[in-house]
């Protein structure tokens, strides 16, 4: 009798089913949304404040440089006061680590270290662009002194020579004074790109192994904040895996599927209880009795 019902209402049954199903796959995408809504919106802040780490660096960079370079209209690069003059900037700031002159020639003459005898030549490419009148971001390279890995931060002069100051790269790509370590997941990676060449200039997490990020070329299982820094050739780029940022909310779908599955087959449940017995012969009889619908003729 059951069968036979089920097969009649069956339609009824399905839509029932599927109905009860609906508030808990409605929760879920809404939870599925928040995750990666959630997941953007931290990779924003983190790559906003990479920005302002970079930008706050450049200020005291073009002030000690634009400083240095006054000081020195009055001084010759063989007086000790010079590099002493160097040294006291270089000790200034504990993001910098080294200040150098380059001349005319393009050989290291003076560093906050000491006068360079006999002067280093150093290659053009690790230079400022003279015809740039401004404070620019070179680098990472290999330093000629020391053979340390730094970024320059490089101000042509008034001449054909520059003045720079050099930053290890760790200051740009470590959290300081954070109580929450950033966490990028396995593959995710924030990055300081250098917009002409798209060359990566440091960062951290796991970078491409060719040392290049393209802005255009974007994946779809990715999660991507980019972010340019103004007043300078560097844009900021994070990235995270969505597979990575979706784990918890898989989590809560392994958990929440057969929560759903249990209490939509207890509701089916409850509601054919319900209907089943008003579909069949006793209980039309049983109602019309109540109802004194029946009448007796002789």
């Amino acid at each position: 009798m059951a069968i036979r019902w089920l097969r009649r209402y069956r339609r009824l049954v399905l839509w029932l089913l599927g109905t009860s199903f609906v508030p808990s796959i409605f929760l879920l995408l809404i939870s599925y949304y928040q995750t990666i809504a959630g997941a953007q919106s931290d990779l924003e802040k983190a790559v906003e404040q990479s920005a302002r780490r970079l930008s706050s660096l450049m200020r005291a960079s073009e002030i000690t440089l634009k400083e240095l370079e006054i000081s020195l209209e009055n001084l010759s690069l063989n007086d000790s006061r010079a590099w002493k003059l160097l040294q006291r900037l270089a000790y200034s700031d504990p993001r910098f680590r080294e200040i150098g002159i380059i001349n005319e020639e393009g050989l290291l003459v003076l560093t906050s270290l000491g006068p360079v005898d006999p002067p280093i030549y150093v290659n053009a490419k690790i230079r400022a662009d003279l015809s740039v009148k401004e404070l620019q971001i070179i680098g990472p390279i290999t330093t000629t002194l020391m053979q340390e890995r730094s970024i320059v931060l490089a101000l042509p002069t008034k001449g054909k020579g520059e003045i720079n100051i050099l930053v290890d790269p760790i200051v740009l790509s470590t959290y300081w004074n954070s109580s929450n370590e950033l966490d990028l997941g396995p593959d995710g990676f924030l990055a300081y790109v250098n917009k002409q060449d798209q060359k990566i200039i440091t960062g951290s997490g796991i970078l491409p192994r060719d040392g290049r990020i393209s802005t255009s070329v974007i994946r779809k299982q990715r999660l991507r904040e980019v972010h340019p820094v103004d007043g300078t050739n560097v844009y900021i780029v994070g990235e995270v895996s969505k597979a990575w940022v979706l784990q918890k909310w898989r989590h809560l779908l392994l958990i929440g599927s057969p929560i759903t599955i249990l209490s939509s087959s207890i509701l089916m449940f409850l509601l054919i209880r319900f209907l089943y017995p008003t579909q069949m012969l006793d209980y039309d009889i049983k109602i019309g009795l109540k109802n004194n619908e029946f009448e007796l003729h002789y």
